[in-house]
């Protein structure tokens, strides 16, 4: 899998969680990972205030609307009063390394990742 392909796939984890607790524009929020790989490619460094970097360790480098649950699950600093310990802990391993599913929070069931 090529970095940039990884990057997407970290992206996409990361707006399904945004997602699930903030607002995301509707257009972002459909993309795919292979959307968002493609968009990547094409150079586009921002979706919805989120700005990838694929070159960086971590490829996801700010989050303008909401740095506050970028510092959380990207940079685990600090915490998001959405999310108890468990959960934040549940929404890294899912952002980071795809590991296992994210939380829902609208009705406490897991949603699946689409595999990167």
């Amino acid at each position: 899998m090529s970095k940039v392909a990884q990057v997407a796939g970290v992206l996409w984890r990361y707006l399904q969680i945004k997602a699930s607790y903030r607002e995301v524009h509707a257009e972002v929020k459909s993309l795919l990972p292979d959307d968002l790989e493609y968009h990547i490619r094409q150079g586009c460094p921002a979706f919805d205030g989120i700005v990838v970097n694929a070159s960086a360790i971590q490829p996801i480098i700010a989050d303008e609307w909401d740095p506050d649950l970028l510092n959380a699950i990207i940079y685990e600093r600090g915490t998001v009063p959405e999310l108890n310990a468990d959960e934040l802990e549940q929404a890294r391993k899912f952002v980071l390394y795809g590991g296992g599913a994210s939380p829902s929070p609208l009705t406490g069931q897991s949603v699946d990742p689409v595999q990167d």
